[in-house]
């Protein structure tokens, strides 16, 4: 997984072989809701993600990290890509990794893990 930050935007990118996925989370205030958004797809691509079980994993994989971690982290925004590798555990995991990241210091997000 490779690891960026871009502005208020904390990002994963999993790449392995044909498979690849792209997450995005935006921490924020735990009164501010929830906004989920994927780019327009090119019309020739399929839909192979399903935004409730993007939010359901995000959501779980965050929860996960800031348990261990004994933190709150309300999510703000979660950015994702439609046309990515379907996957039922993938975006948890994502999500988990950048939480931990978080966590550990907005400056570890810049590499590979």
């Amino acid at each position: 997984m490779r690891f960026q930050r871009q502005g208020d935007r904390f990002i994963a990118i999993h790449l392995d072989g044909r498979v690849h996925n792209f997450l995005a989370i935006v921490f924020g205030e735990s009164k501010t809701p929830l906004r989920i958004w994927a780019p327009p797809r090119d019309t020739g691509e399929k839909r192979h993600v399903d935004v409730h079980s993007v939010r359901t994993q995000v959501l779980e994989g965050v929860s996960d990290a800031a348990e261990t971690t004994g933190t709150t982290l309300p999510v703000a925004r979660i950015h994702y890509v439609e046309s990515d590798s379907p996957s039922g555990t993938i975006y948890r995991e994502m999500a988990r990794a950048i939480a931990l990241r978080y966590v550990a210091g907005p400056d570890t997000f810049d590499g590979a893990e």
